[in-house]
């Protein structure tokens, strides 16, 4: 049993909103437990936000507002380990520092 099994990541998401780095996201979800956990997140909260966009009126304006800046957050955080990894592949190919 591997450290992230049980992750539901759902990739078709993934794909829709990071399309240039699916195979990137799918292979540190396999060996980075906190990388699988911050994407377990990201899908969880654009899921919730999708649910209360769908709410006939205004009641939940301030959770589509919080969900909108967790999603943000989680996205950037996204972002900064795929380019983290793959400068430390670029040095590790390389031959460079590591």
């Amino acid at each position: 049993m591997t450290e992230n099994e049980g992750h539901e990541i759902d990739f078709d998401l993934i794909c829709e909103n990071f399309p240039r780095h699916v195979s990137r996201i799918k292979m540190l979800v396999r060996c980075n437990a906190s990388f699988a956990a911050i994407c377990d997140d990201y899908c969880l909260a654009c899921k919730n936000l999708r649910w209360f966009e769908t709410g006939p009126d205004d009641r939940w304006k301030n959770e589509i507002a919080d969900y909108r800046a967790v999603i943000s957050e989680l996205a950037d955080e996204l972002m900064r380990v795929l380019q983290t990894d793959e400068i430390a592949a670029g040095k590790s190919s390389t031959g460079g520092d590591r």
